[in-house]
């Protein structure tokens, strides 16, 4: 403790003391206040960066410390945080964000915030007190309870797995699957629309030999008549290609060979080594110069080669299908790519495949098997059914032709039907 000066202090006692207040205070010049001149200086600028301790939103407001305190025990004690990090708030903050990941992504139509989003899901979730389960306290819960209930009845519902469908899992999947087989073979009432699926009648004239029946010889050419669906159009000739031959010399029989391209299509149709078999040619068109009834495609223009010359084909409301061979031989147009087979109100099966409406075949493909349905509704014919466009000197070759009342699915046919 420093002594006071008095009116009896010697000076040297004076001096002294006077020091030892200095050593107290300490050098004044090192102070980190800006103000470094006077304590009282320097101390009025650290009270007016405290700030006015009245206006503290802690409780106690008598002075900092109690203030801090107040605040650390309010915080409480973060060694208790489950975050990884306990040594700072805004580490631990950090580390919770991470944790939930951008709002941003969420798939809830609410990104703006957690709650909102928690709040959009509890609402798609719904009341779980009116679910008709006994256990209503989650969705799991709930579910468990009705697979526990179903679990106890597989005597009535049997063995999945021996069920005959390709779906084997559940019984939903199953029944789906018959239900949509089955609409391909049930009567359509609304438009009288049957679907077969089996071996029917082809309408055509001639059984879509385009020529002769085995019994015959000297047949000549008929696409010029009114005997067949394919005929001449937009200046198109159309001509006798190859012959399929009953007991060729090509499969160890008697008759005469056969040309290539016979021998490609029976290759496309999968038959091997076939010596026997009603005979039939190939049509083969050359495309005319004619633009009637022109269709664009994928902004190309194709010309219809053929004509049915509106043939009463099927009534009004009610579908047709046509079925047969087609290969492009012969393409001399320019910008063309192909051939299209159908028009845009068609559907177009391509080797069985569903490929939607007006298909295009290249040179490239080969044979092709192409079926036609359309359904006609405003009239009982169409003139260029079942649309077969092109453009002048291409040659498109045609064998084994088919129409049938209805949609018809005969499969990939290996001759005359």
């Amino acid at each position: 403790m420093i002594d006071n000066v008095t009116n009896y202090t010697k000076f040297l006692r004076w001096k002294e003391i006077t020091n030892e207040i200095i050593s107290s205070i300490g050098d004044i010049t090192s102070l980190t206040t800006d103000e470094k001149t006077s304590l009282v200086g320097a101390i009025n600028e650290v009270f007016a960066d405290l700030g006015d301790i009245a206006t503290l939103t802690t409780t106690d407001k008598t002075n900092a410390v109690n203030a801090i305190i107040e605040i650390v025990a309010n915080i409480g004690d973060m060694t208790q945080l489950k975050t990884t990090t306990k040594n700072v708030l805004v580490g631990a903050i950090n580390e919770v964000f991470d944790n939930i990941g951008p709002l941003s992504t969420l798939t809830t139509a609410e990104k703006g915030s957690t709650v909102g989003a928690i709040n959009e899901i509890d609402a798609d979730v719904g009341d779980l007190s009116t679910l008709t389960t006994t256990e209503k306290g989650s969705t799991v819960g709930a579910i468990n309870e009705i697979d526990a209930n179903n679990s106890g009845n597989t005597d009535d519902i049997g063995d999945l797995t021996a069920l005959t469908t390709a779906a084997k899992t559940d019984l939903v999947s199953a029944v789906n699957e018959v239900d949509a087989d089955i609409q391909t073979r049930v009567l359509e009432t609304d438009f009288g629309v049957y679907k077969m699926t089996i071996p029917v009648k082809n309408n055509e004239p001639q059984l879509g030999r385009f020529s002769l029946a085995t019994e015959l010889s000297n047949a000549v050419t008929m696409f010029n008549t009114d005997d067949t669906v394919i005929q001449e159009f937009n200046s198109s000739v159309i001509a006798e290609g190859d012959q399929f031959i009953n007991d060729n010399a090509d499969n160890g029989g008697l008759g005469a060979s056969m040309g290539a391209d016979i021998q490609q299509l029976l290759t496309a149709m999968g038959r091997v080594s076939p010596r026997y078999g009603f005979e039939y040619y190939i049509a083969e068109i050359t495309g005319g110069a004619g633009t009637t009834n022109a269709i664009t495609v994928n902004a190309i223009i194709y010309n219809p080669q053929t004509t049915n010359s509106n043939k009463f084909i099927t009534r009004i409301g009610q579908w047709v299908t046509w079925a047969g061979w087609i290969k492009l031989k012969g393409l001399n147009n320019a910008g063309d790519l192909g051939i299209i087979v159908g028009d845009a109100d068609s559907t177009v099966y391509v080797d069985g495949v569903d490929v939607g409406a007006s298909p295009l075949i290249t040179i490239t493909d080969g044979w092709k098997h192409v079926r036609v349905t359309k359904q006609l509704t405003d009239s009982e014919f169409d003139e260029n059914f079942p649309m077969i466009a092109g453009n002048v000197s291409d040659v498109i070759q045609v064998a084994c032709s088919s129409l049938y009342n209805g949609l018809a699915d005969i499969g990939l046919h290996e001759g005359v039907v």
